[in-house]
């Protein structure tokens, strides 16, 4: 009796990690963790406030989504890891300097060009 080995997709086993892999790992790990702790705080401030998404299928849970993944590149982008959020935000927000200080702001009219954009876009799955 034979039997055959499958090779596949499968994910590496901790031992066969570099170490370089690893400490890629335990950064993101605790990156993911920051952001589940800030996470956690916000929707215990909508709870308190009775404005906190408590059904599955509210719609309102798309923010606290969005919100997931903006605070994640928040975390990535401090320690020099990607994530597609840092593209966004630079392209809407502004920064003006005026006798030596930087004042930040959100680009409401580059806002509207980006929704627009993406409103003539077919969001049809390929």
């Amino acid at each position: 009796m034979s039997a055959e080995i499958i090779n596949g997709p499968w994910a590496k086993k901790p031992s066969d990690l570099t170490a370089k892999e690893l400490e890629t790992a335990k950064i993101l790990a605790a990156c993911d963790q920051i952001t589940s702790d800030c996470i956690i705080a916000v929707l215990q401030i909508l709870v308190e406030n009775g404005i906190a998404p408590d059904d599955p299928d509210d719609e309102n849970i798309v923010y606290i989504m969005f919100l997931t993944e903006l605070l994640k590149a928040i975390t990535y982008k401090n320690v020099d890891i990607e994530h597609p959020f840092q593209d966004i935000v630079p392209l809407l927000c502004g920064l003006d300097h005026e006798n030596n200080n930087k004042h930040y702001y959100i680009d409401y009219h580059a806002v509207e060009e980006a929704i627009q954009f993406l409103k003539s876009k077919d969001k049809s799955p390929a």
